[in-house]
């Protein structure tokens, strides 16, 4: 082993000691630098998977080899979840469906209670079908890929929205419940 090779590897080992002792600290401001700069993340990651695009292929081949019993019962449960989003879906259709006065006397309500948040849905829509708004692909918030939905953090600007994933919206609307 010659001399820059030795330096390389203290170096090396210098750097995994320092990681070791420091992970919960360099984790924390890792997660803080990619909530404040999605895009520049989102491009070096993409800029590391061009460039190792063939080992990345090849060790995600390795896993589901090596973890096959894993791999399998993930995707059986991706389908059961598919299947059971699907039969909510025909519940509530059949609800509907069932309960149509009830239902129509529902929107009847909540249109004369909340005026305004009917009035953003119908803008944010029809902005939507005319494409002067777009739908992101992803939450603006945890970044997960996804078709994003619309939320308005003030129903009095009906144009000004986050987009958000399902889970982030529930949350965001479970925080501002007193104010509607």
């Amino acid at each position: 082993m010659d001399e820059k090779e030795r330096k390389r590897e203290i170096n090396r080992r210098a750097k995994k000691r320092y990681y070791a002792k420091n992970k919960e600290e360099i984790c924390k401001k890792s997660i803080e630098y990619a909530k404040k700069n999605p895009e520049k993340v989102k491009a070096s990651n993409r800029k590391f998977y061009e460039k190792n695009q063939e080992k990345q292929i090849q060790r995600v081949r390795e896993y589901r080899e090596k973890n096959i019993e894993i791999v399998l019962r993930k995707e059986r449960e991706k389908n059961q979840s598919d299947e059971q989003r699907e039969k909510n879906r025909l519940k509530i259709k059949s609800y509907r469906e069932r309960n149509k006065e009830s239902v129509k006397k529902y929107k009847e309500m909540f249109s004369k209670t909340f005026p305004e948040i009917v009035e953003a849905h119908r803008l944010v829509k029809n902005a939507l079908s005319r494409k002067d708004l777009i739908r992101s692909s992803q939450c603006s918030r945890c970044l997960k890929e996804c078709k994003a939905q619309a939320h308005h953090e003030d129903y009095k600007k009906p144009l000004e929205i986050i987009w958000l994933c399902q889970s982030c919206h529930a949350k965001e609307h479970r925080k501002h419940k007193d104010k509607i």
